[in-house]
């Protein structure tokens, strides 16, 4: 975390310090915001306001013969808000919309920070600062390809301080390059840049690292899961008290709709990594998303094209590799899309 932890607008950012002081912006690019911050804001209100409204909490409860279908959409809200607002749509928002002008001289850093909650500024002298680090920034996509990229950060103590004062493609983010930096604001170079360069900060055994793609899945998940029980409850409640068969099967439908939900997310990998003789997998699951599988029960790993067929209103283009494991019955799914994917490394793993 730092004062701004996105790709910048313009990209590559290269803060030159050879003459200070110097002043800079940090944001996203105004587009992309926008189209980001409309869709999720429109979600995070969208169902929450929709279920509220078919709830009604203000209407007198006592009597009501629809109480128990209020009562799941109730429920159904509590799920969202948890799951929906707190883990992914909030802080996705947050970030999107926070923005930074940071001026720096030769001993002192000003910023200033802007957000959904608000404008903040504040001082730090720059003895305060620990160094010039190097950080792995995420990956940037680029039509069917993703680049890994590095940033060259001056770290503070407190990593809401830190600033990040080179973005760039990490083959273009050299030791050479924090040294430089460091040297023109009188600070240490830390031990870690090296290593970062060298591995781009992808831990040994690292196979998959999913982080935008799971973040869809799971917000999908909390939509599904929390708005598909509460109408389940409500038509089963319906079709007991009428007596409808129709009722109660599209209850058992829709009840169905969820569960395929939260069994695909059992099976949506996020992060895949070799621990000695074991496969850690861990999915999108909400509850027990993490386990370990002796690579002796690897059984194959097949890619699949993931694409609609021509004349498709809705043109579909997700890749992914179907990875099946002995005494499983159904594959995980390993997203081609995501930040980090080994194709090579998790196929070799397969037993011949």
């Amino acid at each position: 975390m730092s004062v701004f932890d996105e790709v910048p607008h313009p990209f590559p950012l290269d803060v030159p310090m050879k003459r200070l002081p110097v002043e800079f912006k940090l944001a996203v690019e105004p587009a992309q915001r926008v189209a980001l911050l409309i869709m999720s804001v429109f979600w995070a209100i969208a169902v929450p306001a929709g279920l509220i409204g078919m709830a009604e909490p203000m209407k007198p409860w006592a009597g009501d013969p629809n109480w128990l279908f209020r009562a799941a959409l109730m429920v159904a809200l509590a799920v969202f808000v948890v799951l929906g607002h707190g883990r992914w749509l909030g802080p996705m928002i947050l970030r999107l919309a926070k923005s930074a002008r940071v001026r720096i001289t030769r001993t002192d850093v000003d910023v200033v920070e802007w957000g959904l909650l608000g404008r903040r500024s504040w001082t730090s002298p720059l003895a305060e600062f620990s160094g010039v680090g190097i950080e792995d920034w995420g990956r940037l996509q680029e039509r069917q390809d993703k680049s890994p990229l590095l940033a060259v950060v001056l770290k503070h103590p407190d990593e809401r301080r830190s600033i990040p004062i080179v973005i760039d493609r990490a083959q273009r983010v050299k030791t050479s390059v924090a040294e430089r930096k460091a040297a023109q604001l009188g600070v240490a170079v830390l031990a870690s840049a090296a290593a970062a360069v060298a591995g781009a900060q992808t831990p040994t055994g690292t196979l998959v690292v999913n982080r935008w793609q799971a973040t869809k899945v799971r917000v999908l998940l909390a939509i599904v899961s929390g708005v598909g029980v509460g109408v389940a409850l409500w038509l089963g409640w319906l079709g007991a008290h009428e007596g409808s068969r129709v009722m109660l099967a599209l209850a058992g439908g829709t009840m169905a709709l969820a569960a395929a939900m939260l069994v695909f997310a059992g099976r949506y990998v996020t992060a895949m990594r070799v621990v000695g003789d074991r496969l850690e997998i861990t999915t999108a699951a909400p509850f027990f998303s993490k386990r370990l599988v002796p690579l002796d029960r690897l059984r194959s790993a097949e890619r699949r094209r993931g694409r609609s067929g021509q004349g498709t209103r809705l043109p579909v283009d997700a890749p992914w590799l179907s990875l099946r494991v002995d005494g499983v019955n159904l594959p995980f799914v390993v997203d081609l899309q995501s930040e980090v994917v080994e194709v090579a490394g998790i196929q070799a793993l397969v037993r011949p």
